[in-house]
This record gives structure tokens, sequence and C-alpha cells, in this order.
């Protein structure tokens, strides 16, 4: 059995491949973990495998331009609280759905088709969920996602990463190098960039999605940054600039706010390129690939 609590099922039948949006903001409860389903259904307006986390109501704001139907959320609830959207992309016909799963430590995110036998509607599809589950404040967001996303994911190799932690009641300071890898998805001014980096004495494993304005300038809000930063304040923000046709990728790394004493903070740079091209993308009007 799986160590996750598979949340998700759909009492609405997929065969017919048609939009099923008319349950929004329904609660699905599994064995370790609550998450609230806040819209689902069979067509969206993004036709490639995307990942999104949102953090603030800004991000969210960014989903609820593309999904129309989503509620409104205050910022007050992404203090303790994230949303996770998943999109599959074009599929050929209808009964394709996506599944999301959380341990409360992890979020898995796969799909499922129609049986080989299944009466299915004759129409290109673009499933998604969008879910939103309890989540702390300082935890990284770590996805496991399926081969769907995984071609969507473009990676960057780490090629220098500077990274200073300083603060504590004696006003320590340590600079240490962060190697890695970046894999990166893009959906219009959305990034979603999935860091796996490795520090001296301790690994980083998250995924935080930002903007990218038209000149490739990235801005990433809201990322943790535990274990490399001790709580209570692990979280920073990073800005920074796609060059050579998305062929590299820096980001500066500067603390968010925080008003606890003597608390640690974090900064630093990353420097990285792409390892791989970009993914072929598919044309959302006729349904083939770019």
């Amino acid at each position: 059995m799986s160590r996750f609590a598979i949340i998700g099922a759909i009492t609405l039948s997929l065969a017919s491949g048609g939009a099923f949006n008319c349950n929004p903001a329904r609660f699905e409860t599994g064995t370790r973990s609550t998450m609230r389903v806040l819209s689902e259904g069979a067509h969206s307006p993004v036709a490639d495998a995307f990942l999104a986390i949102a953090r603030d109501a800004e991000t969210y704001a960014k989903l609820r331009a593309l999904v129309t139907d989503l509620p409104q959320l205050s910022e007050d609830h992404f203090a303790s609280n994230i949303v996770v959207a998943a999109f599959l992309g074009q599929r050929p016909t209808g009964g394709y759905r996506v599944t999301i799963e959380s341990d409360g430590r992890r979020i898995r995110i796969g799909s499922e088709g129609p049986p080989p036998d299944a009466l299915v509607t004759q129409v290109l599809t673009t499933p998604f969920k969008i879910v939103s589950l309890p989540w702390a404040k300082d935890d990284p967001v770590i996805i496991e996602a399926d081969g769907a996303w995984q071609r969507m994911m473009r990676p960057y190799r780490v090629l220098s990463g500077e990274f200073k932690v300083s603060g504590g009641i004696a006003g320590r300071s340590e600079s240490f190098e962060l190697t890695g890898e970046l894999r990166i998805m893009r959906q219009g001014d959305l990034a979603t960039v999935l860091f796996e980096l490795q520090g001296p004495k301790a690994a980083l494993r998250g995924a935080a999605t930002g903007s990218v304005r038209r000149d490739g300038a990235v801005e990433i809000d809201d990322l943790s940054f535990k274990p490399l930063i001790p709580p209570p304040c692990p979280r920073v923000r990073a800005s920074g600039l796609f060059t050579e046709n998305e062929e590299e990728l820096k980001l500066n790394l500067s603390p968010q706010p925080c008003n606890a004493t003597d608390a640690f903070n974090g900064s630093g740079q990353l420097n990285s390129r792409a390892t791989a091209p970009a993914p072929k993308r598919n044309d959302p009007n006729k349904g083939r690939l770019l």
C-alpha cells in the first residue's frame, strides 16, 4: 500500500470528458491530511502540463486569471495553507483526470486515463485540479510528479552558488557554496522552480512559483530555505533574470521580513545554465506540438 493517503476520489463520471466544476470548494479527507478542492475539470486554457504553488494572495490571483471559477482567498488563508494547481495538458479524448495526494510532508501529483473499453468523447481535453491544503508557513513544498509534468521541466545546473547565514544570539555568520539543480516549468507569466540544492551540512528540496516579465525578470516572493536557514525565519525571496533566450538564470536571494529577535536570516545568489532544450509545447489552437 502506498504511504501516501490517496486523496481525490471523484464521484462524478469522467468518461464524458466535459467540464465538471459543479462542486467547487469541497473537502476531501485522507488519513494524514485534509485538502479542499477549489476547482477541477476537463477543460482549462493551459495546453501543457504545468504545476503551480501559491503561498500568497498575489500568486493565487494569477491562478484565478487562468481558472475563473476559483473562490477568492484572503492573505490570511496563506498563513497556514497553500494552493496547489496541477494542469495535465492536452489529452486526445475525455476520461482523463488529475490526482493529488499528500502525507503532510510532500505532495504527489499523478494522472489517470480512461479504461481501454470506456466510451469517451472524441475531443481534446485539458484536465486540471486545484486544491488548498494545510501547510506550515516555514516548511518547503516538496513535489513529486508523474512523467507528464517531468517532461515539461527544463533542467538547469547550478554553475555557481553562494549563500550566507547570519544572526542568532551570538551574531554568528557563515558563508558556504551551494551546488545542485533547478527544474523550471513555464506558463505565461508564471514560472515554477523546483530546487534541489546541496550545502556543506544540509540539502534543500522545495518548489515555488513566481512571476516572469516579458524582459525575463523573475520574482519569487516566498521560498522556504529550511533547513539551510534555522527557524524561526527560514524564508527568502528570489529575484533575478533569464538571459540568452532563457538559457541562463541568475537569482539573488534576500531575507523575508521577520519580527523574531536574534533570528537567523539568509542571502546569496545562484547562477545556473540549462542542460537540455526547452520542452516542446502544444499549440492550443491546433492540438499539436510546436
